[in-house]
């Protein structure tokens, strides 16, 4: 598939997921409330936990391992350890406390892990516009349920729960169906996959661990702020998600960026790419919270129901434009092999939230969590740059964007990555 396909697919999709996203945000602060809203949102931390956790063998290491291991291999071990995850992490939400439902949790969270999973071995096989549209699907039957759920009078966490189970359950159900032709005949398991998703996929995942955490965690740590704690977490979440609404361009592009890094040895060409999509989803995050912050609070609390979204969003301002730069630089950095560099920024990322959070979320509330991860993203950022400059050798005037730069955005190339030597990171 063209490369330029395959961006403009990722767009228009991830296009929709804004839209759906923006739609269920909207129902649940308009129905549910703030402090719904926050309820909400510390459910989905709970299951992307779970996520998170079995990512680290069911995760994006099969789009690699594919070349060397049956197919089925691959997909035994990983719904093995996705079902162990389940298990362990809802046990430690059990035992933590804070979080709603977690026998719930546990369920949707195995569910999304069969998702990502899935969503993995369909990049594996080359089915990229399956896998683009597996989010959107989610999205859109999320939303739609959640609709009805609420028509019908449901109007609880419980109502949201519902509607979020259906839509997982279809999607789930509809990437397992895409890929049962893929897997290949049945074989003997071999336990050195193990090993060797392990090996590969601890790196990664670690850092997407950790970076979770840093995005997530304060939707926890606000809700147990006092009595109306969950409605300040809820005030957060709302303004967070729109943030993130902000990075739609840079999501949509760091996977392309990841493939384009990964499948040349010309330094040159990596770093011209990285510097066009940078310059460019940089650009467009800036624009748009330009003109969220051109809308006045009235505007925002009429439409969410909500007071104080607009001071958050200001407050976001900079972590709106590094983690549109961040995304892209941390794909570049996997794309060469070198992945210990997401896992180290994300940490500091999380070490710069909870300090920070120690010293703003109490006095300042989501505006306190607001410039904590401001202050995060601007760590991880320049622990990123760093990293670029320490592993592709990336002089400060190479930083500079030139005009041959957009020859590289616009180039039409195969996406297929090459096999690399990850010891190896100018390679």
């Amino acid at each position: 598939m063209a490369e330029g396909r395959v961006i403009g697919h990722s767009l228009l999709l991830r296009g929709g997921v804004l839209v759906g996203t923006a739609a269920v945000v909207l129902l649940n602060s308009r129905v549910l409330g703030a402090e719904g809203q926050g309820q909400v949102a510390v459910f989905q931390l709970g299951l992307l936990l779970i996520s998170a956790v079995s990512g680290f063998i069911a995760g994006g290491t099969v789009v690699y391992l594919n070349q060397h291991w049956p197919l089925r291999s691959l997909w035994q071990a990983g719904h093995l350890w996705m079902a162990v995850s389940a298990l362990a992490v809802t046990a430690g939400l059990a035992a933590v406390g804070g979080f709603p439902l977690w026998g719930a949790i546990g369920l949707a969270g195995w569910l999304q892990a069969g998702i990502v999973f899935h969503g993995q071995i369909l990049l594996a096989t080359g089915a990229v516009r399956a896998h683009n549209r597996l989010a959107f699907t989610q999205t859109a039957l999320l939303a739609t349920f959640l609709v009805s759920a609420f028509t019908l009078g449901w109007r609880s966490l419980e109502g949201f729960v519902a509607a979020l189970m259906l839509a997982l359950a279809w999607t789930a159900g509809d990437a397992a169906w895409r890929v049962r032709k893929s897997l290949g005949p049945k074989v003997p398991f071999d336990g050195r996959v193990w090993s060797e998703l392990w090996r590969l996929g601890r790196s990664a995942q670690t850092g997407a661990l950790l970076q979770l955490l840093t995005n997530r965690l304060p939707f926890t740590w606000l809700a147990r702020l006092g009595a109306s704690g969950a409605a300040v977490a809820g005030l957060f979440s709302i303004a967070f998600y729109g943030m993130e609404a902000m990075w739609t361009a840079a999501r949509a592009l760091a996977p392309v960026l990841h493939a384009r890094t990964a499948g040349t040895s010309d330094r040159g060409k990596r770093l011209a790419s990285t510097r066009a999509f940078a310059l460019l989803t940089a650009g467009l995050a800036a624009g748009l919270w330009s003109v969220a912050m051109a809308l006045p609070e009235a505007g925002y609390a009429r439409a969410f129901g909500v007071a104080g979204i607009r001071e958050v969003l200001a407050a976001l301002g900079p972590a709106v434009l590094a983690g549109s730069v961040a995304g892209l630089l941390s794909h570049h950095l996997s794309g060469i092999g070198q992945h210990r560099w997401n896992a180290w920024t994300s940490g500091a990322g999380l070490v710069a939230v909870v300090v920070c959070g120690a010293l703003w979320y109490a006095p300042y509330g989501a505006v306190g969590a607001a410039a904590a991860a401001s202050v995060a993203g601007g760590v991880q950022v320049v622990g990123l740059a760093w990293g670029l400059h320490r592993e592709e050798r990336m002089r400060l005037a190479e930083w500079m964007p030139r005009r041959s730069d957009w020859h590289q955005l616009r180039a039409n190339k195969s996406v297929t990555p090459i096999k690399r030597d990850d010891s190896n990171p100018s390679a």
